[in-house]
């Protein structure tokens, strides 16, 4: 049987994301209609996690780990998980597709929500979080009742505006957050002066089992393969960066090299420029079992993200036996893993480095299964830690 977070998952990249250009609009509405629903309230208890109305592609891979989230802390606090997407159509599609309740969850579209004053909130994206810090703020909720599982630094992910404001805003609602990775908590920490607590940093969920079957799959290459992860249509992916350093790098390498292979994932994009001699291989999207796929046939990964979370494609490709440029930002992308260099991000900086990555590939084609290193705790250790906070604070207020 299917989990509820792959379902979840594949729902979200079959077409129900929307344009994120009117989130004013939107973040006012759902905050009128979480309101809304505290007039009904339940005598019952549960955990609410909150979907967002527009979801942006950003968050597609955030969506499932917030879920796998949710289940463990209702599992350890006893509870039933009540998923609550803003958006009734993402509700309906959700309950059409699991069919069978799991794990005591349910799915619960906004307009059907009876919240019990106990019950326990997961914002899991800024404007669900901005929901309910107003619902905070007009006592309808109290904050100690709310965890904040943030994954990026989704400030980021909007020029200086109104939007900006409002997510950076919503790390100061007096909630207990609850981080996706050490490096993005140390970012929080000195660019917000937010407290985050240890225990409550999670390491980012990779399939091991997959991952180690990937590298045992590895076969040395007479030319080396390179990966690009390209997205041309999310800016923080560094396209057109790594567009030009793979140009600066062909024009080198095959000098070295009778030949290499570009083979580029993500989203169909433009042609590359590079050198003659050269092959490039365009898959754009590719599944679950392709990805995992791909790993095991890549000797060299290029993947960009400027932001303080390490992102799963460079972590993946490294555990998988691959070696991984990334780009630097400041040191918040540095030492994640023995394989990965995190390089300046510019098109020369970057190429240097898969170059010195390819002559090391040529001295040792091979590397084996690889963790990455110590990135926060597993996601049942953080469940049962804040688990064990609200019942503390359910024991005390009572």
């Amino acid at each position: 049987m299917r989990s509820l977070r792959d379902i979840a998952t594949d729902l979200l990249l079959v077409g129900l994301e929307r344009p994120s250009r009117h989130y004013d609009a939107l973040l006012r509405g759902d905050t009128v209609r979480l309101l809304s629903r505290f007039d009904t309230v339940s005598s019952g208890r549960a955990v609410n996690l909150l979907l967002p109305h527009a979801i942006p592609s950003q968050t597609f891979a955030g969506v499932k780990t917030a879920l796998l989230f949710g289940e463990q802390l209702a599992k350890f606090m006893a509870l039933p998980l009540r998923v609550v997407p803003f958006r009734d159509d993402l509700a309906q599609l959700m309950r059409s597709a699991l069919r069978v309740r799991q794990h005591n969850t349910r799915i619960t579209a906004i307009r059907d929500l009876c919240p019990g004053t106990n019950d326990v909130w997961i914002a899991t994206y800024w404007s669900t979080a901005a929901a309910l810090q107003t619902a905070c703020q007009m006592r309808k909720l109290s904050p100690d009742k709310v965890v904040y599982f943030v994954q990026d630094y989704e400030p980021g992910f909007f020029p200086w505006s109104s939007d900006k404001a409002f997510a950076k805003a919503t790390y100061h609602a007096g909630f207990r957050l609850v981080v996706n990775s050490e490096p993005l908590a140390r970012y929080l920490r000195e660019q917000e002066g937010i407290a985050i607590e240890e225990q409550l940093i999670v390491r980012p969920t990779l399939n091991h089992a997959l991952l180690r079957e990937a590298a045992g799959k590895r076969r040395a290459a007479r030319y080396p393969r390179i990966f690009f992860y390209a997205r041309p249509t999310k800016p923080r992916n560094l396209f057109e960066l790594g567009a030009q350093a793979l140009e600066i790098f062909s024009r080198a390498a095959v000098r070295e090299s009778e030949q290499i292979v570009i083979v580029t994932a993500g989203e169909r994009h433009k042609p590359l420029v590079v050198a003659p001699n050269t092959r490039i291989v365009q898959l754009g999207n590719v599944g679950w079992h392709d990805y995992y796929h791909l790993i095991a046939e890549t000797d060299i990964a290029l993947s960009l993200m400027y932001s303080p979370h390490p992102s799963h494609p460079p972590l993946d490709f490294a555990a998988g036996g691959a070696r991984v440029v990334t780009n630097a930002m400041n040191d918040f992308r540095s030492n994640l893993h023995d394989n990965i260099v995190a390089a300046t991000p510019a098109p020369e900086a970057l190429a240097d480095a898969l170059l010195s990555s390819m002559r090391d590939w040529r001295q040792q084609p091979l590397l084996p299964f690889a963790p990455p290193r110590f990135l926060g705790s597993d996601m049942a250790s953080v469940a049962s830690a804040v688990a064990s906070q609200l019942c503390e604070r359910s024991a005390g207020g009572a």
